[in-house]
């Protein structure tokens, strides 16, 4: 079974990672302010104004939620755990003492300050690194404990991009996928394209496994591709082209603004630590002024908490865009 991950702020933003990991995995896991956060018990609805926000504004997924493609969590633990971990030891470690200073105070805060304080980061894209570097860190070691595959949309922040140095390739293939539609839409395609998508998730399941093998070699990648994994893309594509009229007049009947996306994949691996380090590194560039020649972020994070390949990884990039249908 292909489970994955995406980040809080791309599902926020409906980033076009999101809406590839929701197409193409069985499952998908991302964090919900309110999921794990702590006892709520004594808080009442108009504590949260931000929070209730954040909820009604992902109701576009809801039957994604209902039918069990999204979960906010496995049943050992929440991600938003990890958040708190990483908090804790950028407090203790000298190796994050760079970003210490920026880490938002109201994330050791009581229950309500640290949903408010995620869910209004959100709200706004992530312009808080001081939220948005810890809330991500925590989803890649999550992911990187779980063995969930992490899906990203294409760089766009510095530290985003730095943490994107520091990612390996092992494949590549290029798949198509409705970008904009909802959660009803999405259950439609994927029924749609079951017979299709079933050999694709086993092919990104075995190229994923084959490239952290031990001894692995870049041949042995190179002839997984070509084999395994770029075969199974080419007949997913060929099942959605069949499909994709059918399938365009149901998002339209639905009231879709939708784009239809030829996106590539790029597999590889990489530190689950690797926005902490990334963050670090911007810091240590901004306090010298050498921003405008930052290095590469060194790829071993200083506890070895997971493991500096530990984190798998789906890097989406767009390579198409058609025309807007409404």
């Amino acid at each position: 079974m292909l489970e994955s991950v995406v980040s809080p702020y791309e599902f926020h933003a409906r980033a076009i990672g999101v809406y590839t990991a929701l197409t193409l995995s069985d499952l998908v896991l991302t964090a919900m302010p309110t999921d794990g956060a702590g006892d709520t018990s004594s808080i009442r609805p108009e504590d949260l104004p931000r929070t209730l926000e954040t909820a009604r504004e992902w109701a576009w997924s809801s039957a994604l939620w209902r039918e069990g493609v999204l979960l906010a969590g496995l049943a050992e633990a929440s991600p938003l755990e990890d958040v708190g971990e990483v908090c804790d030891e950028i407090e203790a470690v000298d190796a994050w003492s760079d970003i210490r200073p920026m880490i938002d105070t109201r994330l050791f805060d009581d229950t309500r300050a640290r949903l408010e304080a995620i869910s209004r980061d959100l709200k706004h894209g992530g312009i808080n690194p001081g939220v948005s570097v810890p809330v991500s860190c925590g989803i890649a070691r999550y992911a990187g404990r779980h063995g969930l595959l992490m899906f990203r949309s294409p760089a766009a922040s510095t530290v985003t991009k730095l943490e994107a140095r520091g990612t390996t390739t092992s494949a590549r293939c290029a798949v198509s996928v409705f970008d904009g539609i909802d959660g009803e839409t999405l259950i439609a395609v994927r029924e749609t394209l079951n017979d299709a998508l079933v050999p694709l998730r086993e092919a990104i399941l075995e190229t994923n496994e084959t490239a952290r093998s031990v001894g692995v070699q870049d041949t042995d990648l190179v002839a997984l591709e070509r084999e395994v994994l770029q075969p199974a893309a080419a007949a997913y594509e060929q099942a959605f082209t069949a499909h994709k009229r059918v399938l365009s007049e149901r998002a339209e009947d639905e009231g879709c603004r939708y784009r239809v996306r030829t996106v590539t994949l790029s597999f590889g691996h990489a530190d689950p630590d690797g926005v902490l380090l990334a963050a670090a590194t911007a810091a240590r560039s901004l306090r010298t002024r050498a921003a405008s020649a930052l290095p590469n972020p060194v790829l071993a994070s200083p506890g070895g908490v997971i493991g500096r390949r530990a984190l798998s990884v789906c890097s989406v990039g767009v390579r198409r865009l058609e025309a807007v249908l409404v």
